[in-house]
């Protein structure tokens, strides 16, 4: 497989291009992306369904499957993981990437329209994530199609090397993207706001539970080295977030959603301004939410 987190790679053109293309959701675009790869991630949690990643990545789940795993994807990042994460990042950065990242109003909810555009674009990610994997895996369309690709280099079939050189060039490429994109913006102040001993200690957590995650995917190791850790590391990194975002949201909970509550003690809410960037039609998930003001998640 290519690296799952480098597929969002693919979606580069049409979030840079979106306010000309229709209103595509970035959101959506990128989560469909790596929608069909879930399944070797729950393999993790659910052990079983590492399976069904076959079925992810048949041509009839993109519209159906893949978006509805999207849509789960882009439901935890809106209602509880992005302003958490968001907080981790330095100061430097994390302004921007709070304008970066904070939904639009009318990106993919609240109407027909916005589902339907929600839906569209999680499908248009899901097939590249399905087209990219063709020419890289044996077997697919894509080597079928280019026998080439299936011949051997120092051992090595072509679409295995493809497999690693292209996730390698898509890791590059998106860092220099959100390099640009987050210098491009006006930043604003985060929703979510942690002192520095607070960042340090959440980022030591989720280090640890990385690591815990390709243990336990490693123990033992029933399939090739290179996925396995990979998707172990995935997936012990996604339950660590889960719960540092869990406990931010519960301690915001208890402090009441107070202004600069957080500032100096975890987590704490900040009033967001500024001027919207111009990356796609929603680049990501919302504002936390607020006990006593509900505030609408970002994208």
């Amino acid at each position: 497989m290519p690296f799952t987190l480098s597929h969002p790679a693919a979606v580069l053109p049409l979030l840079r291009r979106a306010g000309e293309r229709g209103p595509l959701v970035a959101s959506a675009l990128v989560a469909g992306s790596m929608a069909p790869d879930v399944p070797f991630f729950a393999e993790s949690l659910l052990p079983g369904v590492y399976g069904h990643g076959g079925l992810t990545h048949r041509w009839w789940a993109v519209p159906t499957l893949d978006v509805v795993i999207a849509g789960a994807l882009v439901a935890g990042w809106h209602g509880l993981l992005r302003g958490p994460l968001v907080a981790l990042l330095p100061e430097r950065w994390s302004g921007g990437a709070e304008a970066l990242t904070v939904r639009r109003a009318g990106s993919g909810g609240g109407t027909g329209a916005g589902v339907a555009w929600f839906a569209a674009s999680a499908a248009i990610g899901a097939a590249t994530h399905v087209g990219w994997d063709a020419f890289t895996h044996g077997g697919r369309l894509g080597v079928r199609l280019l026998p080439v690709l299936d011949r051997e280099v120092a051992g090595v079939p072509l679409y295995e090397s493809l497999q690693y050189g292209s996730s390698a060039l898509a890791l590059a490429a998106m860092g220099g993207w959100a390099a640009r994109a987050v210098g491009a913006v006006e930043p604003v102040r985060p929703t979510v706001r942690l002192a520095p001993r607070t960042r340090r200690a959440a980022v030591a957590v989720l280090g640890a539970a990385t690591a815990a995650g390709v243990l336990h995917r490693l123990s033992p190791l029933k399939r090739n080295l290179v996925p396995e850790v990979c998707f172990g590391a995935g997936a012990g990194l996604a339950v660590g977030a889960v719960g540092y975002a869990a406990v931010v949201a519960a301690a915001r909970r208890l402090r009441g959603g107070r202004p600069g509550a957080g500032r100096d003690r975890g987590a704490g809410p900040g009033p967001s301004g500024g001027r919207a960037p111009k990356v796609g039609q929603d680049s990501g998930v919302g504002r936390a939410s607020n006990v006593r003001q509900t505030e609408r998640s970002s994208a």
